[in-house]
Parts: structure tokens; C-alpha cells; sequence
């Protein structure tokens, strides 16, 4: 047979192919990857720079937070590493769609695709998916603290994701696993192989 047989990259050739910007915030950076060795496209968010230790304690909490709410509406992280230039990176779930914001917009400009697409039933989907998602959260004791329609994600299918939990909280720290790495809203160190 002439199939060609799948194979997976070797290490000699890097794992993640950077292929475009896909946005940025205050300290870090979101870019569209592909992930050589399971053939799909990925997005990873680094930091600017290396990093002052506030912003590399916040990008952590960042990467335990979300790593944390295993849930359907919210982007599962698939890795987390440094970069060689020594950049803290993690890697997610690529969610495509559109955000809420740009929904919101075009609704609000009458076009009539989103008026029809979006009707209040529609909506209000979005809205009860969005619920379940903080709901979820706030169960674990996270508050999200930036829910805005520019951290929802609407897409194509109609899944919505919750975004961007870089700001969350944990007012219950005290009373989580480990309360005294928690007490001071200091993150646990993150054990990243190779470094």
C-alpha cells in the first residue's frame, strides 16, 4: 500500500509553528500556532518581555486559574512552558468565532443577518451559556473580575467561551488546598520541564 504513514515530529524540529497575531492585552500577547505534533492550530498567549516578578505572579495565577475550570465554556489550557528567549507562554484551545463586542455591534447597526441570526431566543442562549460558565466558576471560588463582551467568544456553531482570566480572583483562597501558598494571592510555582 502506498498510504502514507503519520508520524510525529521530531524534537529536532520545534513543536509550535507560529502563524499570526491574534490579539493583545496589557502584559501579554495572543498568537495563532500550530502545533506540529497533533496537526492542529492552537493559540498561545506569551508575555511582552521577560516579565517583572508582578507580571510573571499574575501570568501564573493566569495559568493556574483557568487550568482549574475544566468546563465547556471555558478555553481549556493544553501546555505551559518558556520560550527560548525565556518568555512564559501557555497554550490553548484556538476558539474561533466572534466576540460578543462584535456582535453587539453589528446587531446595533441593524444588519440583518445578525438580526436574523441572533434573535432573542438566540440571545438569550448566549446569555444562559455565559451564566453557566461564572456559575461554574464561582462554585470553584474564582470571580472572573473583567466579564465584558470583548472576553466572550460566540462561535460558529454556537458554543460560547468565557475568556480571559487573567484578573480573576479567589476570595475563598483561605479555605482552598494549600491556603498558605494562597493566603497572599501568591501563585504556586508553575514546574515547567526543561527549565
Amino acid at each position: 500500500s502506498s498510504a502514507q504513514i503519520p508520524t510525529l515530529y521530531p524534537r529536532s524540529v520545534a513543536r509550535y509553528q507560529r502563524i499570526r497575531p491574534l490579539g493583545e492585552g496589557g502584559n501579554g500577547e495572543v498568537d495563532l500556532w500550530r502545533d506540529q505534533d497533533i496537526d492542529r492550530d492552537v493559540a498561545v498567549k506569551r508575555l511582552k518581555q521577560v516579565g517583572t516578578p508582578e507580571a510573571v505572579a499574575q501570568f501564573i495565577q493566569e495559568v493556574q486559574t483557568t487550568g482549574q475550570l475544566e468546563h465547556p465554556g471555558i478555553v481549556p489550557i493544553y501546555d505551559v512552558g518558556r520560550d527560548e528567549e525565556g518568555r512564559y507562554f501557555f497554550v490553548m484551545k484556538h476558539v474561533q468565532g466572534e466576540t460578543l463586542e462584535q456582535i453587539i455591534a453589528r446587531l446595533r447597526a441593524r444588519d440583518p443577518a445578525y438580526l436574523c441570526r441572533y434573535s432573542f431566543e438566540a440571545r438569550t442562549h448566549i446569555f444562559m451559556q455565559i451564566l453557566h460558565s461564572v456559575q461554574y466558576a464561582h462554585r470553584k471560588g474564582f470571580i472572573h473580575c473583567d466579564i465584558k463582551p470583548a472576553n466572550i467568544i460566540v462561535g460558529p456553531f454556537g458554543e460560547v467561551m468565557v475568556l480571559d482570566w487573567g484578573l480573576a480572583q479567589r476570595p475563598t483562597a483561605a479555605l482552598a488546598p494549600n491556603a498558605a501558598a494562597r493566603a497572599d494571592k501568591t501563585p504556586r510555582p508553575l514546574r515547567i520541564s526543561g527549565t
